[in-house]
């Protein structure tokens, strides 16, 4: 094994250097469990640098680790430097067809070494680009912080898998989910989203019956009724009064005993402390007492009558208003520190992320790597990407980020050109209602991307890009939302609109290179300049691209605008989130979520002091209420909010007070009274008590 202070000259002494860096910087569980997930992407990875193990199909044998040890010695990391590894790392997990996890796993483990190994200062070094393809080319690109890995939101250890799989389910319990998610489907109507979230829990539930209770549920006497038992009106009619109340108190009791003691293992086994996640279990336990009980109780007032559903509403209420005290006292599990940005003194959260993180963004998405070389084309999609999601929360107020996460767009355009478009201009529609999703009001229920040149009326003679969301969480309190996306200008004079349309389309290089070709597309200034297409846009991706038929035999084809490089797939809430704290992470060491990004909104409207109407407005984009916003979302620390009760008592009461002591009249001159009520009305309760308190201290 090579020495950790000597510098690695092979592949074999990288990877052993690898593996004594993880060990160095992370906590002994967690660090094996990053070296396992290393080891198998590395076995991969050898497989595509040409190692051909004795069995390819099965697990290596001692002689199979003993020559890959030999043949990886013989790899240089100069050779290593004039490879595609990430690209060739994904090419050989596809061939292995492993499920989605695996590969985004394997992949992203892959990425965090190639990354590690190009930090190295025993890197080979690459020649300098060449002046005239400066602005071509990334800048360097430093990565100070590494992987999010590196900055835990907690000291405690990642919790175990303990989900039962539908795969080990016995076959009559399997039925008895599809059938769960069937009636939260059809008779409920609920959306997908909500549905994979309770079977999701059902499966945890199911998971700890198994292996955690004590004493644990044989798997093949498993089922719903395991959590919930069913009583049915008949067996209750067979019973005196007596009888009934005893068997609803023993099984309430049994039940709550269950609730208490599966708390009790979030919380010693998992470290899984917060309200919130017992909450969302109690939510889906209640969701599984409905489909049991659905025969027994014809409206949701009966439902709540059977006392097996009451027991769980009662806990419902008793964990909620823990939840609802931990979000008035700004309570988190996790160190939000490690996810709020450090600022200069004076400047906001908002400015800051504008001026020194989205700029930074933008020059990596450069079709030349720092080099000079060419860059792959999904790695250029991938980086508009980044850059896209990020601007977005940072200038428009977010909403939650489903509305990214699900934002489709057109990949046809079986219409008739507008007369208002262009003859040379770029059009890209919104599809019809009946080639929509469409939710139970018979209204479209899903979020869509599109380009126009007329929108309420009013005319763009250059075009604008729209956000039509008709799908969102808060859609029956606040309405739909469909807004123009500002085409925001970048220090280097691109645009927004100029990366939506690269995304898209594709990114054109021109040049006179062997393989150049004439440009023949829809930009009029290009027409006819020779160069190629470096990338091709969300094709690299390689989406799902998804057809609907409509009733004259018309058809229309979409897709999710944000796929994940290598599979094409939509992201999933988690992995979406993931992906914006990576981001944030390589370039400021904090962990900065979409969610996030709403408390950065809120907090900076509190701080910059807008009016009432503008709380509304912005609260009102952000799909609230101004009461939500400031009770949940806005996040002053104690130093800021003591900072503005005092300026706000230096503005209006201190200089009333130096004013006094300049006349002779012996009164105190009054502030205007509305004047007054503005100030007051930004305080938050706390604030204000602290201003009482601090009058009513000169009254004595």
């Amino acid at each position: 094994m090579t020495n950790q202070n000597q510098n690695p000259v092979n592949l074999l002494e990288a990877s052993e250097l690898y593996i004594a860096d993880i060990r160095a910087k992370k906590s002994e569980k967690t660090a094996q469990n990053s070296i396992n997930e290393f080891n198998s992407m590395f076995r991969t990875l050898i497989e595509a640098l040409g190692f051909k193990p004795e069995n390819p199909n099965g697990r290596w044998t001692n002689r199979d680790q003993e020559m890959a040890r030999t043949y990886v010695k013989e790899i240089s990391l100069a050779q290593l430097a004039k490879l595609p590894l990430s690209e060739m790392l994904r090419a050989a997990l596809r061939k292995k067809k492993p499920s989605q996890a695996s590969f985004n796993t394997y992949a992203a483990r892959g990425d965090q070494f190639v990354s590690w190994l190009g930090d190295g200062p025993w890197w080979p070094k690459k020649s300098q680009r060449h002046p005239r393809r400066a602005d071509k080319c990334c800048p360097p690109r430093e990565r100070p912080f590494g992987h999010r890995s590196n900055t835990p939101l907690r000291d405690a250890p990642r919790p175990e898998k303990y989900g039962l799989p539908h795969s080990e389910m016995t076959p009559p319990l399997q039925a008895e989910c599809e059938a769960f998610q069937y009636h939260l489907k059809v008779k409920e109507k609920l959306k997908p989203r909500s549905i994979e979230s309770y079977l999701a829990d059902t499966a945890l539930f199911l998971g700890y019956l198994a292996n955690h209770q004590d004493p644990p549920v044989p798997v093949e006497q498993l089922s719903l009724q395991s959590l919930l038992p069913l009583v049915t009106a008949e067996e209750l009619d067979e019973l005196s009064p007596t009888q009934r109340k005893r068997l609803w108190r023993k099984l309430n009791q049994t039940l709550t005993d269950l609730i208490q003691h599966y708390f009790q293992f979030l919380e010693e086994h998992q470290n899984s402390r917060s309200p919130r996640t017992k909450v969302g279990r109690l939510v889906a336990l209640y969701a599984i007492g409905r489909f049991i009980y659905k025969d027994e109780a014809d409206s949701k007032a009966e439902m709540r009558l059977v006392p097996i559903i009451a027991t769980i509403l009662e806990e419902l209420r008793v964990v909620r208003k823990v939840a609802k005290e931990w979000t008035v006292s700004r309570k988190y599990v996790s160190d939000y520190d490690k996810k709020w940005p450090e600022v200069p003194e004076g400047m906001t959260e908002l400015r800051f992320l504008r001026e020194h993180f989205i700029e930074r963004l933008a020059p990596q998405c450069r079709v030349r790597d720092p080099s000079g070389r060419r860059r792959a084309g999904w790695r250029i999609t991938a980086s508009i990407a980044h850059l896209l999601i990020w601007l977005e929360l940072i200038i428009l107020a977010p909403r939650r980020q489903q509305e990214l996460r699900d934002r489709k767009v057109s990949t046809s355009c079986p219409v008739k050109r507008p007369d208002d478009v262009p003859a040379d201009g770029l059009y890209h529609p919104l599809p019809p209602d009946w080639a929509r999703e469409i939710g139970p009001n018979q209204l479209p229920a899903d979020i869509y991307l599109y380009r126009t040149y007329t929108d309420q009326g009013k005319h763009y003679p250059e075009g604008i890009w729209v956000a039509d969301v008709q799908d969102y969480k808060t859609r029956q309190a606040h309405g739909c939302f469909s807004g123009i996306l500002p085409n925001y200008r970048f220090s280097d004079g691109t645009s927004f609109y100029d990366y939506v349309e690269r995304y898209l389309y594709g990114s054109w290089f021109p040049g006179t290179f062997k393989t150049a070709y004439a440009y023949q597309w829809c930009d009029p200034i290009r027409d006819g300049q020779k160069g190629v297409w470096q990338s091709l846009g969300l094709l690299e991706l390689e989406p799902e691209i998804h057809q609907v038929t409509g009733p004259r035999g018309d058809t229309w084809t979409h897709t999710v605008v944000f796929v994940q490089p290598g599979t094409g797939k939509p992201y999933e809430p988690g992995n979406f989130s993931n992906l914006y704290a990576d981001v944030s992470h390589s370039y400021l060491g904090k962990r900065i979520t979409p969610h996030t990004m709403r408390y950065i909104w809120a907090t900076w409207a509190f701080m910059v002091g807008l009016s009432e109407h503008q709380l509304r407005a912005l609260a009102a984009q952000m799909g609230m209420t101004v009461e939500t916003m400031r009770r949940i979302y806005e996040r002053q620390v104690p130093e800021e909010q003591r900072r503005i009760v005092q300026e706000a008592v230096d503005k209006w009461l201190l200089d009333e007070l130096s004013r006094q002591e300049d006349t002779d009249s012996g009164m105190l001159s009054l502030i205007p009274l509305d004047t007054l009520k503005r100030t007051v009305q930004q305080l938050s309760t706390k604030e204000r008590q602290q201003l009482q308190d601090w009058i009513a201290s000169l009254a004595s």
